[in-house]
């Protein structure tokens, strides 16, 4: 959906342009409800909120309120950095590079349109979190966890993901 949405703001293709906010307007108005680890991800996740930043003022009482309520009940590790609902997030304190992706979007674009300092700041935490938890010493890479289902409290992976060092440098952009 993120990809949509960044595809939408740089394309003059009016078929895409018209299928994008087709699908933004199914999530907005509860006709796609989207599952996943995030509670933004039911109402069209990064990609609703950047179109109501970017303008598109039907989105922002469905990305303001999902902003709201993510704010007060997503689960978060014991540092108090969302992410998913596993049982075992606040034992282990774990966290994922993708959480950035997923979360410093949502409340950097959700703060700026409701003139919200406390997520804005939220979202620059979240980077700095990830960065300081999971950078590589030696390759300069970001991990891709710390202390995930299968590993012990405070040990990263040993893998650089491409994909999570993807979605990290997106956060930061």
């Amino acid at each position: 959906m993120q990809g949509l949405a960044e595809m939408y703001f740089t394309t003059s293709d009016s078929y895409f342009k018209n299928k994008t906010l087709g699908l933004l307007d199914d999530f907005s108005n509860g006709n796609i409800v989207g599952k996943g680890n995030f509670i933004s991800y039911f109402t069209g996740g990064n990609a609703l909120v950047q179109a109501a930043y970017k303008g598109h003022d039907k989105y922002k009482e469905t990305a303001l309120r999902t902003a709201d309520r993510m704010w007060a009940e997503q689960n978060r590790n014991r540092d108090g950095i969302m992410a998913p609902p596993w049982d075992e997030v606040k034992e282990k304190n774990t966290f994922f590079a993708d959480i950035v992706l997923t979360v410093t979007p949502y409340f950097l674009y959700s703060g700026l349109i409701a003139d919200n300092k406390e997520y804005i700041d939220y979202a620059a935490d979240a980077v700095i979190y990830a960065y300081d938890k999971l950078l590589d010493p030696t390759s300069g890479l970001i991990n891709q966890a710390i202390g995930c289902r299968r590993m012990p409290e405070g040990i990263k992976t040993q893998d650089c993901w491409s994909r999570g060092n993807g979605w990290f440098s997106l956060a930061l952009v």
